[in-house]
């Protein structure tokens, strides 16, 4: 799917992908983990990846973000939503059963 696509809230899809995030050391940065699952989209979420700096003992956390990505959230389950990169998404065809159609 081209990035560029819209998906509409409660849409059937199925994705071939769940983003994780991965923090090593300083770092924050999101990988795509292989999944194969049916889902409805759920909603939109802009996640970061960027440089923690930790500060010393009288100075605050900070995060310095370097790139934001657009992931879509996807309900797989009642209780289960997972957030996925949009070219990990395939819609599934709606069929329509109303007479004469």
């Amino acid at each position: 799917m081209p990035e560029k696509e819209k998906f509409k809230l409660g849409q059937k899809v199925r994705i071939t992908g769940i983003a994780r995030p991965i923090k090593p050391g300083n770092k924050r940065e999101w990988t795509r983990e292989k999944a194969d699952r049916a889902g409805v989209i759920a909603g939109i979420q802009h996640v970061k990846e960027g440089k923690i700096d930790w500060g010393g003992i009288d100075e605050p956390v900070t995060f310095k973000e370097t790139k934001t990505i657009k992931t879509y959230l996807v309900a797989v389950s009642l209780r289960t939503q997972v957030r996925v990169f949009p070219e990990d998404i395939r819609t599934i065809p709606e069929y329509n059963f109303e007479v004469g159609v």
